[in-house]
């Protein structure tokens, strides 16, 4: 991956833009009180859920990200 197509899948993307899928698992969001948190996203229930925390609005969550690939220290 070029570092132009590594910045374009690591920006933050409103929730007006478009949602995550149910399959994309944890994502990183941004939510109106300015905290970043990692979720995941429902499209049945159209909720965020946010660790345990039950459901959050849809409204509560401004925009979101793809989680990075994971450190892997070099062998």
């Amino acid at each position: 991956m070029s570092n132009s197509e590594a910045k374009i899948s690591h920006r933050w993307i409103p929730v007006e833009e478009r949602l995550p899928k149910e399959n994309d698992g944890h994502v990183l969001i941004c939510c109106e009180d300015g905290k970043v948190n990692t979720g995941t996203y429902s499209e049945f229930s159209n909720n965020w859920y946010i660790g345990e925390m039950c459901g959050i609005g849809g409204s509560d969550v401004l925009a979101w990200m793809p989680l990075p690939e994971p450190y892997h220290p070099e062998d």
